[in-house]
């Protein structure tokens, strides 16, 4: 073989090695291309219209969007956290309505933030398209007169395409929240003023709703009645709520109750609700006739617009002794060994009960004494019976 023969094949040989060795390096660059995650947020509109202003308490919904631009592999194991803390936002509604992205999400009403656990980014179908899956959670806000930012930040958004990945620009969406009027609240006792343990006293509690854009939906209402007054034996309770949107909710309070709750219902549009029970007076006090003062605590009053009534609601019911007695003595002052009337009055204020009297009072000698009707006789030191 001539010198130029051997020069040509191992020129040859080069070439192919040369060769071999670039579609390895290729080869290994298509192996370890890694997927892009991205993640964009926004109102959504798949499920229904959801609105991008609301008023308090009102419901809208975020849509998550996770795309995966590796046409060769999906994204495994997607986890994520969306807090909402700062932006005044909780889940709402249903929760979650909606998921493409498979595995776990965890959306409790009322928490400020939910999360998705072991989810898959499809594999991008090619021609420029992205691989895609979607997330819809209902949420709301009590913040009236801001427009919360709920933002998912860089690298929050975490999975595994054979390498780690995690989303590389952050995701941002926000909605109106209207201004709302806060509630008025009004008590009143009638009447005003009873016997103990005899006679019932009708309380009502009013509620207002000012609002003619929205109703007020209320979830609890918890009104603590003072020492001595409890629900009369037989309740009369009624809820009688007005307005567009208006719900009565339930009221049911027993006979001896010391705590009113009203649960669920709703204050319609420019309307209110009208809450009433019979109560009594259990004691007057050592003087015969006390005061019980009931507070209806603004803060007691749930809603689910986070509406706090501007003031507290009070109103006072007098609570009488049954028996009154008065004493007098005709003539008085008198000279020694001069003759005195005593006079003692007892009065019954019960409208519908009689009173079975024992009178202890001290003389200091044994006597009768005429009365309408028949005789009271005295013993020294003793009964009058």
């Amino acid at each position: 073989m001539s010198f130029a023969a051997r020069g040509n094949a191992r020129a040859h040989r080069a070439r192919a090695f040369a060769a071999g060795l670039f579609s390895l390096l290729v080869s290994g660059l298509a192996f370890d291309a890694s997927a892009a995650i991205a993640v964009s947020k926004s109102i959504d509109n798949t499920q229904q219209a959801y609105p991008s202003t609301i008023v308090p308490g009102d419901i809208t919904a975020f849509r998550i969007t996770l795309t995966n631009d590796n046409a060769g592999a999906a994204v495994n194991n997607v986890a994520f956290t969306d807090n909402m803390a700062a932006a005044a936002i909780t889940v709402a509604g249903a929760g979650v309505v909606a998921n493409t992205c498979g595995g776990v999400v965890t959306a409790v009403v009322g928490a400020n933030s939910f999360d998705l656990a072991g989810g898959t980014i499809p594999a991008a179908p090619g021609g420029g398209a992205l691989g895609s899956c979607d997330i819809v959670v209902e949420v709301t806000s009590t913040a009236g007169g801001t427009a919360p930012t709920n933002t998912i930040p860089i690298n929050a958004v975490t999975g595994d395409d054979g390498a780690l990945q995690s989303n590389g620009s952050a995701a941002a969406q926000s909605f109106t929240v209207l201004t709302l009027q806060p509630p008025a609240l009004a008590k009143v006792f009638t009447p005003d003023s009873v016997v103990q343990n005899d006679e019932p006293s009708t309380l009502l509690l009013t509620i207002t709703n000012p609002n003619s854009t929205a109703n007020l939906p209320l979830t609890t209402i918890t009104d603590n009645l003072p020492a001595g007054m409890e629900v009369a034996p037989v309740p009369n309770a009624s809820v009688n709520c007005t307005g567009t949107g208006s719900s009565n909710g339930t009221f049911t309070p027993n006979a001896g109750d010391t705590t009113l709750t009203v649960t669920g219902g709703a204050v319609g549009r420019s309307g209110t609700c009208l809450i009433e029970v019979d109560v009594i007076g259990t004691t007057a006090g050592a003087t015969g006739s006390q005061n019980l003062l009931n507070t209806l605590n603004a803060a007691d009053v749930g809603n689910t617009r986070g509406l706090v009534p501007a003031a507290n609601a009070s109103d006072t019911l007098t609570v009488n002794s049954p028996l009154r007695v008065a004493k007098s003595f005709s003539p008085n002052p008198v000279r020694a060994g001069q003759q005195t009337n005593l006079t003692i009055t007892l009065s019954n204020d019960r409208p519908a009960t009689a009173i079975t009297l024992t009178i202890a009072e001290c003389f200091t000698s044994a006597t009768a004494m005429p009365v309408s009707g028949g005789n009271i006789s005295l013993t020294a030191c003793g009964r009058m019976t």
